[in-house]
């Protein structure tokens, strides 16, 4: 997922941010869905057209109805901007933000799978976001404005550990150090612990 946080007209930079999520992530889930009933149609027309959604959620439960009319009904909280194109900035012909932000998903199931961070589960997501500049009409990756990292863990690990442990295995041998900087912000598990599975507090589609 990739969006545009902001511009900055003064001197032409503007941040843009691109997520990935891990390989427990719901989202795949969703993913396999969608796929599996755009294949069934296309067997029978290829020329069909096809939106799908699924939703995948768990630890569904009902509201007392004491507590649930005291909700306010509000917009989704998470909502981007998308959209796709290919760029000659790295050499995938993807974004830099969406390169690192898949990079960094890699290096910690890498890093989990051969027990560098023992207190690790699967469920992750992980956010960058690039200063860019417009030089000469064309926009240049300056530098990491910022990154984010939220995963699950075992209920024995310190807030203070994990993020030693994500910046030490999966930020520093992912991220070229010339693109970060004193600056740089670093969001690592910043709603503090995830114990319980992403998917039992949100729906994915």
């Amino acid at each position: 997922m990739n969006h545009i946080n902001q511009a900055n007209t003064e001197n032409d930079a503007f941040l843009f941010t691109s997520e990935s999520i891990g390989e427990d992530h719901q989202d795949k889930i969703s993913d396999q869905i969608n796929d599996s009933v755009l294949d069934a149609h296309l067997a029978h027309n290829l020329d069909t057209r096809v939106t799908c959604e699924s939703s995948c959620k768990i630890g569904v439960g009902n509201l007392n109805r004491d507590i649930a009319q005291n909700f306010i009904l509000t917009g989704a909280d998470d909502e981007a901007l998308m959209l796709s194109h290919a760029t000659g900035e790295t050499k995938e012909c993807m974004p830099l933000t969406m390169v690192l932000a898949h990079k960094l998903n890699k290096a910690f199931g890498d890093a989990r799978r051969c027990g560098l961070v023992p207190w690790a589960r699967p469920d992750i997501k992980t956010r960058v976001t690039v200063e860019y500049k417009n030089i000469r009409g064309n926009c240049v990756p300056i530098r990491i404005y910022s990154v984010v990292i939220s995963t699950q863990h075992s209920p024995e690990v310190t807030i203070e550990k994990i993020r030693q442990d994500l910046m030490e295995h999966v930020i520093k041998p992912t991220i070229p150090a010339h693109y970060l900087d004193e600056k740089t912000i670093y969001h690592l598990n910043p709603s503090g612990f995830g114990i319980v599975k992403f998917g039992s507090n949100q729906t994915c589609f």
